[in-house]
């Protein structure tokens, strides 16, 4: 749809300055061909794309507020990069980046990507690091990079996470349990250990 759009575009621009029979005829055949496509993306956004994730979706904002209670402005935050991946055709941290209000240690590669210079592959590392955290399966020193080399002073672990059931910071000495809901969501706050913890290389 993009790419039919911009030579669609061209052919018009072309046709305005010089009317042509063949630019006519190319930006016609190319807008037909978008048409049928942007007819079902317009009706779609019209009538929404529903799924399971919604519930939890509209309920977020009372989350991402208790916790703006256990964090300052400057201070990062880590949650699972992959929460509520669907409510998107991309799996962009969604809830995080309308409601959260503070900093992301790591809110994703889709947002990684345009606005770091890390190498690729130092992001798919930092990437499969958060990933295995909130999904329970942390490797040792995992939970310890978070504390120091990511400074992430905020976690947040939502029943819709791996770690929900297999919580990696709740047996943490770099993170203590400041506030829950439930069946809903834990909020972790990094400890003196933690914040004493950061080696040199911790950068």
């Amino acid at each position: 749809v993009f790419i039919l759009t911009i030579f669609a575009a061209t052919g018009l621009s072309r046709w305005i300055k010089a009317p042509a029979p063949f630019a006519i005829a190319g930006a016609l055949f190319l807008l037909a061909l978008g048409l049928p496509r942007a007819i079902q993306l317009t009706a779609q956004n019209i009538r929404g794309l529903p799924n399971q994730s919604g519930e939890v979706f509209g309920a977020s904002p009372e989350m991402w507020s208790a916790l703006r209670q256990h964090v300052a402005p400057d201070e990062r935050v880590a949650n699972n990069p992959l929460f509520l991946q669907d409510m998107t055709p991309w799996p962009v941290n969604i809830s995080w980046a309308l409601f959260g209000n503070r900093p992301s240690c790591f809110a994703g590669r889709e947002l990684a990507l345009p606005y770091t210079a890390l190498p690729r592959a130092r992001l798919a590392e930092i990437e499969a690091q958060f990933e295995r955290v909130f999904a329970g399966k942390e490797q040792p020193d995992d939970v310890r990079a978070l504390a120091t080399r990511y400074q992430c002073r905020v976690a947040v672990v939502t029943a819709q996470d791996g770690a929900w059931q297999h919580d990696p910071f709740a047996s943490s000495p770099y993170y203590k349990l400041v506030d829950e809901r439930g069946d809903a969501w834990r909020i972790y706050r990094v400890t003196e250990a933690g914040l004493q913890a950061a080696a040199p290389n911790d950068q």
